[in-house]
């Protein structure tokens, strides 16, 4: 099943930075608009939800949070890659205390969204990881380029975590959001899948519009 509530802020907004004034995009389907680090001086004045993405590990959590806050900037997301594969787990426990420590710093938000980007195959340490951040209730991200994101969904549903997913195509992302669906009982209900799948992020913002729109 397909309504509009099965794509309301379903795109994170990924698409490069433009000249000038940036404004977030008039579609109830677009959730977040997510910015490097490095970027956020670009988006002083922004009235809008920023996903913000890391570019280093956790350890830069507190510069980043505390940068938005004193500048009026709306953090809903912060987007961390664990970037030790000898110890995902480790790494994981590290993103938890760093979001933590913002958290009593003020400078986050409790029920600020975090994304940790996985990569490889569902290996026992990279379980481990998904372990760690699903008892922090983060949210698992997956990489569409990689392939089928199956295996994964089917942890993260086990977990009973949620997902999101980033780059990619729009039918990548249906097709992901139809195996959330299908992986938890309910073949073909999109919206039933939403459940799971919180959001998918993408530069394209435009085609997946124009995509979403068709189904």
């Amino acid at each position: 099943m397909v309504t509009p509530a099965t794509w309301s802020r379903f795109v994170d907004d990924a698409s490069p930075l433009p000249e000038g004034k940036i404004l977030r995009r008039p579609s109830p389907v677009v959730g977040d608009r997510a910015v490097r680090d490095d970027e956020l001086p670009q988006l002083v004045g922004f009235r809008g939800d920023l996903r913000v993405v890391l570019t280093s590990g956790a350890g830069q959590v507190a510069g980043p949070a505390s940068y938005c806050r004193s500048h009026g900037l709306e953090v809903s997301a912060l987007d961390i890659t664990l970037r030790d594969p000898d110890d995902p787990a480790g790494n994981a426990r590290r993103v938890v205390a760093a979001v933590h420590a913002a958290i009593d710093a003020g400078d986050l938000l409790e029920d600020t969204v975090v994304h940790v980007r996985l990569s490889g195959d569902p290996t026992p340490s990279w379980l481990a990881a998904a372990d760690v951040l699903a008892e922090a209730e983060m949210v698992l991200a997956l990489p569409l380029e990689a392939g089928d994101p199956e295996r994964w969904i089917d942890a993260a549903l086990d977990r009973e975590a949620t997902v999101s997913l980033y780059g990619g195509t729009a039918p990548q992302a249906v097709a992901a959001l139809g195996t959330a669906a299908r992986l938890w009982g309910d073949d073909g209900d999109l919206e039933r899948g939403r459940r799971w799948v919180r959001s998918w992020l993408t530069t394209e913002v435009h085609d997946a519009l124009d995509h979403l729109a068709t189904l």
